[in-house]
């Protein structure tokens, strides 16, 4: 149907087409290889297909072991240059800690360089850094609820709950774990605030201030009539 009304077309406006430059005559690739870092086809494990990122940093390093360099210039090298190499891949995804492990020992040796009088101090770890970006992602996702790639990714991982409910199923992509590991860090440390919210649950969810008790615990079985709402609890004439 398309080429029949691209040809009418042309017949009507003595235009040619070039089907060589055309989005109609788009062929399939053997190895489409990389998309901004990342494979776009996952055939390999995944420590082989981020292999990438450690041999980057490693041919970095072999530049700069030839220079003369302070401590603060090595820093500022591994923190700005180095680290920059993974910054979209871990956004998405968790590595897998063996191939943290050796890139901080990549970079550790290079901070450290041959001085063995010096105090060790370690290097900051990179699954550290890696929680906190997909923390960042998740928390994109729960601002952001419209945006077209937010709805995409809700269609293919909580379709029916949003980021915080979602559970880890049997069979869940890297791409939906990694998420809930991000979701996981927020989780850890977020408190729901009560500002007239009445969807915040009672006994489920973090709402109480203390750091060491974050929600309600019954003693015993609570009635199916009994307060399953923070605001059934609440008087909001007396805020009390």
């Amino acid at each position: 149907m398309v080429h029949f009304i691209l040809d009418t077309y042309c017949a009507a406006s003595d235009q040619i087409i070039n089907l060589d430059k055309s989005m109609l005559n788009i062929k399939e690739a053997d190895n489409p290889r990389k998309y901004l870092g990342l494979p776009s086809i996952w055939n390999i494990s995944k420590k082989e297909a981020l292999g990438y990122i450690k041999e980057r940093i490693l041919k970095l390093i072999h530049g700069w072991s030839n220079k003369e360099l302070s401590l603060a210039g090595k820093e500022v090298l591994l923190k700005f240059v180095a680290t920059a190499i993974s910054a979209y891949p871990i956004t998405c995804f968790k590595l897998p800690i063996t191939l943290c492990n050796e890139i901080n020992m990549v970079m550790a040796s290079f901070w450290w360089g041959d001085n063995v009088s010096r105090r060790k101090v370690p290097w900051n770890k990179w699954a550290g850094l890696g929680e906190t970006l997909l923390a960042k992602q998740c928390w994109r996702i729960l601002n952001n609820p419209q945006a077209l790639w937010v709805r995409i990714l809700k269609s293919l991982y909580f379709l029916n709950c949003d980021v915080l409910e979602a559970e880890r199923g049997g069979k869940a992509s890297w791409a939906s774990n990694s998420l809930l590991e991000g979701r996981d860090v927020i989780l850890s440390g977020a408190r729901w605030q009560i500002l007239g919210h009445n969807s915040i649950r009672l006994w489920e969810d973090s709402w109480l201030s203390q750091s060491t008790q974050r929600y309600l615990c019954p003693i015993a079985l609570v009635p199916s009539s009994g307060p399953r709402m923070v605001a059934n609890i609440i008087d909001w004439e007396h805020k009390t």
